[in-house]
């Protein structure tokens, strides 16, 4: 499909299969694009360098370029309750976040199974639609 075909697929009242082809050719052309930018990405993180975290700035004709080396962690539950107990309380208490998480399948089950308790939990649980996904796969004719 060229890109007027595209153009008219997404301007004009266009059938089904018209916009669907044309998703399908922007997903490709999208996914072109950002294999090309982590391409030149990793180039450029090869010519400038970078720390082991956070970030480094050089300057060059025109651009200021900065890479930036994110560090995840995570914490296993069970060891840091145990590492815990090793550890001034104040010391303890400070270095570990605890956050509450929603088990998800027993909130619906709640839902369902023991709505008194769902409406007791329901006011401490906000919920929000996400994005919608579309999926479109090309099917032999």
């Amino acid at each position: 499909m060229n890109q007027p075909a595209i153009q008219s697929a997404i301007t004009q009242p266009a059938t089904l299969d018209a916009m669907c082809a044309a998703l399908l050719e922007a997903k490709a052309r999208a996914e072109q694009a950002r294999r090309q930018v982590l391409d030149i990405e990793e180039a450029i993180t090869q010519a400038v360098g970078t720390k082991d975290e956070g970030s480094f700035s050089v300057d060059c004709d025109g651009f200021k370029v900065t890479t930036t080396q994110p560090v995840t962690r995570s914490v296993n539950k069970e060891l840091a309750l145990d590492v815990m107990k090793k550890l001034p309380a104040d010391l303890a208490h400070s270095i570990f976040d605890w956050k509450p998480s929603l088990n998800v399948r027993v909130f619906k089950d709640l839902q369902r199974y023991q709505p008194a308790h769902y409406a007791t939990i329901t006011p401490a649980v906000t919920s929000k639609p996400g994005k919608v996904a579309v999926k479109v796969q090309e099917v032999a004719q």
